[in-house]
C-alpha cells in the first residue's frame, strides 16, 4: 500500500513541475500579448498587431518542412562551408562526419 502513495506522490510531483514550468510560459505570452495591444497605433482596432502576429504565426507554422535528402554532396549545403577555406583533408572530414550525423539522426 505505501509503494502505491509512493508512485502517486512521484507521479505528483512530475505533474507539479510540468504545471509550473507552463504556467511560467504562459505568464510570459500573456505579457507579450498586453505588450503588443498597449503599441498599438490605430485606436480603432488596437488589436492589429496581434491579428498581424496570429497571422505570421499560421503562415509560419504552415509551411510544410522537407528532409534533406543524402547524396555524397549534401555535406556542401552546411553554412559557412565555403568561406571556412578548408583543405581535402578537411573536407573528407567533413563529409564523414556529416555522413555519420545524418545516419544516427536519421533526418
Amino acid at each position: 500500500m505505501s509503494t502505491i502513495r509512493l508512485e502517486f506522490n512521484n507521479t505528483s510531483v512530475i505533474h507539479f513541475e510540468y504545471a509550473r514550468e507552463e504556467t511560467h510560459y504562459l505568464l510570459c505570452i500573456d505579457l507579450m500579448k498586453r505588450k503588443l495591444l498597449s503599441s498599438s497605433t490605430d485606436p480603432k482596432f488596437p488589436e492589429a498587431s496581434l491579428v498581424e502576429l496570429y497571422h505570421r504565426n499560421y503562415d509560419l507554422c504552415m509551411q510544410l518542412y522537407q528532409k534533406e535528402i543524402l547524396t555524397e554532396n549534401s555535406y556542401l549545403n552546411i553554412y559557412g562551408l565555403y568561406d571556412a577555406d578548408l583543405n581535402g583533408q578537411q573536407l573528407a572530414i567533413v563529409a564523414v562526419s556529416h555522413c555519420f550525423l545524418f545516419s544516427m539522426l536519421k533526418i
